[in-house]
């Protein structure tokens, strides 16, 4: 069922949406995209969104060999204060702390999941063209996002800080987290060159750490200001559960699962009615550019 879902999903892509719009080019990403057959029959292509726009990241407390963990921890905290514009929108961003989560994805099964970035020094099983690529949960039947994860290709490209001395040989970590969190957001790409959520980038530049006039435009839009309650969040560790993502957890107070005695099999059916109906998009986002 998880390789299932996964292979349901890949492919969604941004920028077909463009034309509907005169102003602004950025996109809101969507559940599936019709033009391109990748809806299932029967569903349409919904925009994905927070039901409550108030967003923990976690970052995984191993970091990364290439910068040193405080230069990373600083880093993360940057990016994500750029995407919180409480005059222009009620997305509220916070980051809550650390964690042991090194798996991307959602356990249907139990409340305890945490929106982490962890750092892939070992392996990279994916394109190796992508740089960062970040996993988004929705239900298929709303476009809700539940989690989103962000994993980072540092075994195929160098990160730092970009500084006149380096400024065409390293890839500015602020400058691609900043860029993964809009699609945490539920942000597509953008047509728009100077935008944060312009889909290509290469070594040197930094011009995605701030949010153009078209990123903003993107989060007043689908996040009104005011249109939610003001965000509260507590820095706490996120200990990683000791179940699989696909599976309830145990008794050990890591999880919360409500469960009724002698009511097993009926728990189970709706389990698995609840994780089909939760589809993961696996959205390969930030593609360097060679030249």
């Amino acid at each position: 069922m998880k390789h299932l879902v996964t292979i349901v999903c890949v492919g969604l892509v941004g920028g077909l949406f463009a034309g509907e719009r005169t102003a602004w080019a950025w996109e809101q990403s969507q559940t599936c995209y019709d033009a391109l057959m990748d809806c299932q029959e029967g569903l349409e292509p919904l925009p994905t969104a927070w039901e409550k726009p108030c967003i923990s990241i976690y970052l995984n407390e191993n970091g990364t060999s290439q910068m040193p963990f405080d230069t990373v921890h600083s880093i993360v905290e940057s990016a994500v204060l750029a995407w919180n514009h409480p005059g222009v929108s009620s997305l509220g961003m916070h980051f809550s702390g650390l964690t042991n989560e090194t798996r991307v994805g959602y356990n249907p099964y139990t409340s305890r999941n945490a929106n982490i970035i962890v750092f892939r020094d070992d392996a990279w099983h994916e394109d190796p063209s992508i740089m960062a690529l970040t996993s988004v949960t929705y239900r298929n039947s709303s476009g809700q996002i539940y989690d989103a994860d962000m994993e980072i290709n540092t075994y195929l490209y160098d990160f730092g800080v970009v500084s006149p001395r380096n400024e065409r040989d390293v890839i500015d970590l602020q400058n691609t987290i900043t860029h993964e969190l809009g699609h945490v957001a539920g942000l597509d790409h953008s047509d728009v060159s100077t935008a944060t959520m312009y889909p290509y980038s290469t070594g040197g530049v930094t011009y995605m750490q701030t949010l153009d006039a078209d990123d903003l435009e993107a989060i007043g839009t689908i996040y009104p200001p005011g249109d939610a309650a003001s965000c509260q969040f507590h820095d706490a560790y996120f200990e990683k559960p000791d179940c699989d993502m696909d599976k309830p957890c145990g008794s050990d107070g890591v999880c919360s699962v409500k469960m009724h005695q002698g009511a097993k099999k009926p728990f189970l059916a709706l389990a698995i009615v609840l994780f089909a109906l939760i589809l993961t998009s696996v959205i390969r986002r930030y593609v360097a550019r060679t030249s």
